[in-house]
Formats: structure tokens, C-alpha cells, sequence
């Protein structure tokens, strides 16, 4: 009987947390799932992200291939819920990318009211690992089990937690995106421009 009752009142907690953090937990499944749907082995010629075949809904599209932080929307417990799970997430994005060492991401983020932007890529993954030790988003031995050189200066140009927005855009998909673009919030899918072709006034 006892056992019962801690059971349910585990549940009842488990059921209280969830709606508590109900906003950042979304926003870390999402960025999750996105991460999830990363091809380990990628070919030549083949798109970095699994695509289902048979359910073209679950098909991880032009949308969700976003990485999207609203941290200013999110109320103060939920930011805390969401900085303790953030080292974990990009822990995972940056073995993605060691692994497949094609991928880019645009990474978008507000500082001061503006928006900046950076690549991250294989060459500079140690760069965001150094920032999240540093920042006590991850351990010691957790930068060591990642298996990726740690580069002594940040990827961001501010702390981590001092950042109100963060998005990531997988440029596989958006190849060709601008600054211009984030702005608008209207990302659009580019060809990619073979500049051999192009004029000097084209290129300019």
C-alpha cells in the first residue's frame, strides 16, 4: 500500500514538473528532435537528414530543420529549466557535426537588441565546447568524453545565459541564407550559386 501511494505521488510530482517547465521542456524536445534526425554516415550526394519514405508528415522538412531558443518569452523557472538542458543539447549537436564533418549551421543570436551570426562547423566546434565548460554548462569529463579539441576562445561573443534568443539554421537545407533573411524571420530555401559562372559584377 505504501508503495502505491509513493508511486502515485511520485507521478503527481512528475505530472506537476512537467507542467511547471511545460515551455522550455517543448522548446528542448524540438531542438532535440532535430538534432535526433541527423544522418551519422553521411553520402556523397545525399541530403544530412533522414527523410521517412513511407510518412511524408513525419518527413523533417524545411521548418524543422531550425534550432529555435526563445529564452525571453520564457518566465524565469523555465529559463533555469532550460539553461540547465542547454549544455546537453549542443553536446549533441557538436557530436553530430564531428561525426559528419560536412554540416554547417548558422547560428543567429540577439545581443543587445541586434542580431549576430556565426557558422558552426568541424573547424570550430571547439570553440562553443570551451564556452560551455567554461560556463559550467557541462563537466570536465564530459568535454573529455566528447572527443573534440577544445579551442580557448568562445564561439559566442557574450555568455551564454546573457543571450535572449538563439537560432540555429542548418544550411544543408538553407544554403545561400543572409542576415537579411533572419531579420525578416522568413528564412527561404536558396539555390546554391556556382560562382564559376557568374560575372565580376554578379559576384560583387
Amino acid at each position: 500500500m505504501r508503495t502505491l501511494v509513493k508511486h502515485e505521488r511520485d507521478d503527481t510530482l512528475k505530472q506537476q514538473r512537467r507542467e511547471m517547465f511545460k515551455s522550455a521542456i517543448e522548446q528542448v524536445r524540438k531542438a532535440n528532435d532535430v538534432i535526433r534526425s541527423i544522418d551519422d554516415k553521411p553520402k556523397e550526394g545525399k541530403r544530412w537528414l533522414k527523410k521517412d519514405e513511407e510518412n511524408r508528415k513525419r518527413n523533417v522538412k524545411t521548418g524543422n530543420r531550425l534550432i529555435d531558443f526563445n529564452i525571453e518569452a520564457l518566465d524565469e523557472p523555465n529559463r533555469d529549466y532550460l539553461h540547465k538542458h542547454l549544455g546537453k543539447v549542443f553536446m549533441r549537436l557538436l557530436e553530430k557535426i564531428k561525426i559528419n564533418s560536412q554540416q554547417r549551421w548558422m547560428v543567429c543570436y540577439k545581443l543587445g537588441g541586434k542580431y549576430e551570426c556565426s557558422t558552426l562547423n568541424l573547424n570550430n566546434i571547439g570553440t562553443l565546447l570551451h564556452q560551455l565548460l567554461k560556463e559550467n554548462f557541462i563537466t570536465e569529463i564530459e568535454a573529455n568524453a566528447a572527443g573534440i579539441v577544445e579551442m580557448h576562445y568562445d564561439f559566442f561573443l557574450t555568455n551564454i545565459k546573457n543571450l535572449t534568443e538563439i537560432k540555429m539554421y542548418d544550411l544543408t537545407e538553407y544554403e545561400g541564407l543572409t542576415m537579411s533573411d533572419v531579420k525578416k524571420g522568413k528564412p527561404k530555401k536558396r539555390p546554391y550559386r556556382d560562382e564559376s559562372t557568374l560575372t565580376n559584377d554578379q559576384k560583387a
